[in-house]
């Protein structure tokens, strides 16, 4: 059994989809549409918390379908990390970093995505040289 949670990382440079804000406000007002298994978005302009009902509707699909996939893999994890608020806490955990660059209200969104790009490109460049070197 793994002794550890399990733990999502962002290894893409692309820039998640966010959910359109008269779409969020439909849902809010009239439960109508929302986020489901087969096109999960984020509304990255509001919380990752219950105070926004379309993100954590969205967060406890993402933690349903974490919950299947790790139940049904060949690692064995602890009961404990399989429940649904126990996986809501780590998607949202591994969510903020996302959220910082998504979220319109931040005037250096596009300023960081460049900046975390450029040092992605020179981490990438620095293990492909130090590969080529040792080999």
């Amino acid at each position: 059994m793994k002794d550890q949670k399990v733990r999502v990382t962002a290894n893409s440079l692309f820039r998640p989809e966010c959910a359109a804000p008269e779409v969020v406000q439909k849902y809010e007002d009239d439960k109508d549409g929302g986020p489901n298994m087969d096109r999960i978005i984020i509304a990255w302009y509001q919380p990752l918390s219950s105070s926004s009902p379309w993100n954590w509707d969205a967060i406890t699909i993402l933690a349903e379908k974490a919950r299947l996939s790790l139940q049904t893999s060949e690692t064995k994890y602890a009961a404990s990390w399989l429940t649904i608020p126990e996986l809501m806490k780590q998607i949202v955990a591994c969510l903020r970093d996302t959220k910082k660059i998504m979220d319109p209200s931040s005037t250096s969104s596009s300023k960081t995505m460049a900046v975390q790009q450029r040092r992605r490109s020179r981490r990438l460049m620095v293990s492909m040289l130090s590969h080529e070197h040792n080999a």
